[in-house]
Formats: structure tokens, C-alpha cells, sequence
């Protein structure tokens, strides 16, 4: 669930981010958004690590 909902986060700031007049428009919200989906990209990386992490795991002990 916490990957779908950074991904979810992730896709409505990049979307947000595409709206060519933002900047212009709304630089406090342009500013929020750009530094939001730095932290949303790192903590989807992060996520998405350790579940390939725990997914090994698994892996492994259902192996042997």
C-alpha cells in the first residue's frame, strides 16, 4: 500500500509540475511541489528497495 500511495503522490506532482504556467502563477506552490516529489521519489526509491529487499528474503527461506 505504501508504494501505490508514493506512486500515487509521485504521478499527481509530476502532473502538477506540468502545468506550464505554474511557475509564473504560483511560485510557493510550485517550489512545495518540486521539493514534494524530491521526497516522494526518494522514499518510493527507499520503499521499492526494501521490498525487493524482503522480497529476496522470502525468496530465500521458501527455497530451502
Amino acid at each position: 500500500g505504501r508504494i501505490a500511495a508514493l506512486e500515487a503522490e509521485v504521478s499527481r506532482l509530476g502532473d502538477l509540475l506540468n502545468e506550464a504556467s505554474l511557475f509564473t502563477r504560483d511560485p510557493d506552490t510550485y517550489n512545495k511541489a518540486v521539493a514534494g516529489l524530491e521526497t516522494a521519489g526518494t522514499d518510493l526509491s527507499n520503499a521499492e528497495g526494501r521490498w525487493l529487499e524482503l522480497e529476496e528474503l522470502h525468496q530465500t527461506l521458501t527455497a530451502g
